[in-house]
């Protein structure tokens, strides 16, 4: 590992987590793991976020902008 993304120099960004990265953390390598929820940090905000509040956040835009349309 370089100590930046766990592949070598000129490997795309967005590969797979490679191998003996995903078994070094596996066996409990903070390097490891680190590279691993970097990797998946973006899939693993997504799905944190549940469709309630979604809604939610799509219901209260919209209040905002009826009220900001009314309180002109």
């Amino acid at each position: 590992m370089n100590g930046t993304n766990g592949n070598e120099p000129g490997y795309p960004d967005n590969a797979l987590v490679p191998y003996p990265v995903i078994v070094a953390a596996t066996k409990g390598d903070p390097d490891a793991m680190k590279i691993v929820l970097q990797h998946f940090s973006g899939y693993i905000a997504r799905l944190s976020i549940s469709r309630s509040t979604l809604a939610f956040a799509a219901s209260s835009s919209r209040i905002s902008s009826r009220e900001r349309r009314y309180s002109a």
